[in-house]
């Protein structure tokens, strides 16, 4: 297992970390890019955080649950994608037993 950037071997399993190589969180299609599965990589974990930290002071993008989740951001177009997320995952989960 390598790393994109920086082609230095993952030695160790707890180093070890899957990625996005192109911010899903920006993609028109935020979902379809999440689960793109040509858009992961190998990285080792420290590099993926480092990314993930740079990312979380870019300004927050409107009309998505896990902005609103996040408290990034309160706007009606992010409680609204709260809102529909979470009709939908009622709908899906609402015969499922909680243990």
């Amino acid at each position: 297992m390598s790393v994109t950037d920086v082609e230095k071997k993952i030695e160790n399993i707890d180093d070890f970390s899957i990625e996005h190589m192109e911010a899903w969180q920006q993609a028109k299609n935020p979902k379809e890019a999440f689960f793109d599965l040509d858009n992961i990589s190998f990285s080792h974990l420290k590099c993926n955080i480092a990314v993930g930290k740079k990312m979380e002071k870019q300004p927050p993008i409107h009309g998505l649950s896990t902005t609103y989740k996040s408290g990034k951001c309160k706007c009606p177009k992010c409680t609204e994608a709260t809102k529909m997320y979470m009709r939908e995952w009622r709908k899906t989960n609402k015969n499922r037993k909680v243990v």
